[in-house]
């Protein structure tokens, strides 16, 4: 169940998987990336397809035996962290890097990116308040900090934001867009030569699956079968937004950041639903403006010239 690398796939000290250039830039580099099999990349998507479905079938149980621990600390530690702490273990720690020879730069991960990726996670945070509370102001609604900041505590109100960080959607943004849609425009790059193509067929396949995985969520909420296309939709329109936001910036640290923030915007003021509304646009809004953000990056040393051309070199 190993992984498979030719010549051409080792990358040299410090090269990530960036970058393969058409005509609308992208900073991911196939040819970095070592190529897992088809077991592996099987083998996750099982594990989490079956693991999605008990967890949701036994939301009561999971609540239950997770409430002491996040009584410990002082609600820091929320169900969803202790649902997604397991996935990441087997999936990175053993799938990934044991079983498949895997490298975290082949997810997506990687130290250098560190100080810009939660640099724009820190500032998307800052625009998405801004955004809610002049909505509510042109609205003429009253504006007030949310009640949960002060009647059940910070630990609890930044709870279920750690839970998206550290959990849920660490773990989406490495198993599906960090990991799954490369194999697949890896795959599909080698046997059709058309990267434009390539790539849309990685995009739609990837979040496709996505959107399937969110199936036994969507029947837990009360969804009927009937609905389920529907209730889907959603998960695959955003999942393609937050894969082409990887795919322009090359972080993945921030595609987890705006994921995070669309499932929990913790807003210091206003609606949870208008914060994560904001959160969307503002993906759309990196993924179609990055080279400019970059060089504001680069202007204030978030990011280093070396590395810009390191992320954009063929």
């Amino acid at each position: 169940m190993g992984a498979e690398r030719s010549p051409r796939e080792h990358p040299t000290e410090g090269t990530a998987h960036r970058t393969e250039r058409t005509r609308f830039q992208w900073r991911i580099d196939l040819s970095a990336v070592t190529e897992a099999s088809w077991a592996i990349v099987g083998s996750v998507l099982l594990i989490s397809a079956i693991y999605f479905v008990l967890a949701w079938s036994r939301v009561e149980l999971i609540r239950d035996v997770s409430q002491p621990i996040s009584a410990a600390t002082g609600g820091l530690v929320t169900p969803v962290l202790i649902i997604y702490i397991p996935l990441l273990v087997v999936s990175i720690g053993v799938l990934f890097t044991w079983l498949g020879g895997l490298r975290v730069s082949d997810l997506g991960l990687e130290r250098r990116d560190l100080r810009l990726g939660i640099a724009v996670t820190v500032i998307a945070w800052v625009l998405i308040q801004l955004a809610v509370l002049l909505s509510l102001l042109d609205a003429g609604e009253p504006v007030a900090v949310n009640r949960d900041w002060y009647t059940v505590g910070v630990l609890v109100s930044l709870g279920p934001l750690i839970g998206q960080l550290l959990g849920n959607a660490l773990y989406e943004e490495v198993v599906i867009r960090g990991f799954l849609l490369v194999q697949l425009h890896k795959r599909v790059r080698r046997i059709w030569n058309k990267p434009g193509l390539a790539l849309a067929a990685a995009l739609v396949g990837s979040q496709l699956i996505f959107a399937l995985l969110h199936i036994p969520n969507r029947l837990a909420r009360g969804a009927d079968w009937n609905l389920i296309p529907l209730a889907i939709l959603p998960p695959f329109l955003i999942g393609i937004v937050l894969a082409l936001v990887y795919y322009r910036t090359g972080n993945l640290l921030i595609a987890i950041g705006l994921h995070a923030f669309m499932n929990t915007p913790t807003l210091v003021v206003g609606p949870r639903g208008l914060g994560a509304t904001y959160a969307v646009y503002l993906a759309v809004v990196v993924a179609l403006g990055w080279p400019w953000f970059l060089e504001a990056a680069t202007r204030t040393g978030l990011t280093r010239p070396t590395e810009q051309k390191r992320h954009t070199s063929e």
